[in-house]
């Protein structure tokens, strides 16, 4: 992150608000860019999230709401715009579970309300079955979550009051006791557009080892075309853990982290990588022959490892 003034990430976000107002979405989103490039701030985020559902940028504004929330589990506004980018994403059943815990503790939201009697009968995507796993320690074990004050900004932006609590689905699932049914999974075919993948992910993301296969069969080339600018702070961590549990240790995986490492947004994500989560890519790398030393040791490099 970039040097700050007092000041200078405030001045950045109120600019921002003020294009939005105007319906100069890009000129806000290059605001709110700039303000996170100093300091990750769950309210620039969020307010980033609601530029990209204007311009229909589903992909990048579900991945910012996403990461607003694991920086304020408090933070309602982003929780309902990861819940409208889900639904544009043709995925209403996870679109449902941000919806319904909003309404837990907000049984009058209006929005919410509204949202949710839309999209309650709207069919699922085709469903994704999959198998059992056992979960990473790394997945287990995610980021600090702060409570943070969110205060009201321009009407457009913060449509939806504070005051709700929630893990994702994802850290709900990495919870003790949880197992996923057992059965043959069908992986997607290789993605060709953001959205693709983004579904893809999406469903994945509660199945490491399915997730890692289906990583696998990107070409590297794509990444950054792919989710170079949507990639979310969860894709390393489930990964990684993904990797472990499949047998194979193959050039082909230690490749895939290395490119990975070339994506536009891996710097902002390797900030989210935890102690937990540096052990169990250790405990990959060290899986592997001496014949890779020379890509481990890269590897060790771009991941901030200082020893395994």
């Amino acid at each position: 992150m970039g040097e700050e003034t007092p000041d200078q990430v405030e001045n950045l976000r109120l600019a921002g608000n003020q294009y939005f107002q105007k319906k100069m979405y890009n000129n806000a989103v290059d605001c709110y860019s700039r303000a996170l490039q100093m300091r990750l701030d769950p309210l620039v985020l969020g307010n980033r999230a609601q530029a990209y559902l204007n311009l229909k940028k589903y992909e990048k504004a579900y991945t910012d709401a996403d990461a607003a929330i694991k920086l304020d589990p408090n933070f309602v506004k982003g929780i309902y715009r990861r819940a409208l980018a889900l639904h544009e994403l043709g995925l209403n059943a996870r679109a449902k579970l941000d919806l319904e815990r909003i309404l837990e503790l907000e049984a009058q939201n209006k929005q919410a309300k509204e949202l949710l009697e839309k999209i309650k009968h709207l069919p699922d995507p085709a469903t994704i079955e999959v198998t059992t796993f056992t979960k990473c320690e790394s997945l287990q074990s995610k980021i600090q979550l702060k409570n943070i004050h969110i205060s009201s900004t321009s009407p457009e932006i913060t449509e939806v009051k504070d005051g709700i609590s929630e893990l994702s689905e994802f850290d709900k699932i990495a919870q003790p006791g949880f197992l996923p049914s057992k059965e043959p999974i069908s992986l997607p075919p290789p993605p060709k557009l953001a959205y693709d993948f983004m579904r893809a992910y999406v469903e994945l993301k509660d199945f490491p080892e399915n997730f890692a296969e289906y990583f696998l069969t990107i070409d590297h080339s794509l990444y950054n075309t792919l989710f170079g600018e949507t990639m979310d702070a969860d894709l390393i961590p489930l990964l990684i853990c993904g990797f472990l549990k499949r047998k194979e240790r193959s050039e082909k995986i230690l490749n895939s982290l290395i490119n990975l490492s070339m994506a536009q947004r891996f710097e902002i994500n390797l900030l989210f990588l935890d102690n937990s989560t540096k052990q169990e890519l250790c405990k990959l790398l060290n899986e592997f022959g001496s014949e890779f030393q020379t890509l481990v040791n890269s590897i060790m490099q771009l991941y901030d490892l200082n020893s395994c």
